[in-house]
């Protein structure tokens, strides 16, 4: 998968390679992170998943990590979970970028495309998901320039 990842960096005249899973991995997933540029890692603010990143970054020290609160109602988490975030995040020196809404909607899309290609009289919850989704990648490409 590294080897991949790389010729096809090269094919693509790209600076650098941004792989994005959730804690966790097999084999593939591992030689996709030893390619990176910068490992975009999705977490929820849920119990189990922010012990899961916990672990992820403690097994996984010195891989160029960018972590995404995911699936946030209304944009908001609960004050427990943000401290619990922070010390995770402190402790590991990892980065935080831009938050991801819930977007419940999305199950019940029946347009099977990319929310980027849709066009620009597209609706307001698409905008919305759109802008979200330019930040996020924004922020994962100066991230991993700079790694």
């Amino acid at each position: 998968m590294q080897d991949a990842l790389d010729k096809w960096a090269g094919q693509w005249g790209r600076p650098s390679v941004i792989v994005g899973t959730h804690p966790g991995g097999c084999a593939s997933t591992f030689g996709a992170m030893a390619a990176a540029s910068v490992v975009v890692t999705p977490v929820i603010f849920g119990t189990r998943e922010l012990a899961a990143l916990d672990g992820w970054l403690g097994e996984l020290p010195g891989y160029p990590f960018l972590i995404i609160p995911n699936r946030l109602a209304r944009g908001l988490a609960k004050e427990w979970s943000l401290r619990k975030l922070t010390r995770i995040v402190e402790a590991a020196s990892v980065p935080v970028g831009p938050p991801v809404s819930e977007h419940g909607w999305l199950k019940d899309r029946q347009l099977r495309m990319a929310l980027t290609a849709d066009g620009p009289a597209a609706g307001l919850r698409v905008r919305k998901g759109r802008r979200e989704h330019g930040s996020r990648r924004r922020g994962s490409e100066a991230y991993g320039t700079a790694a």
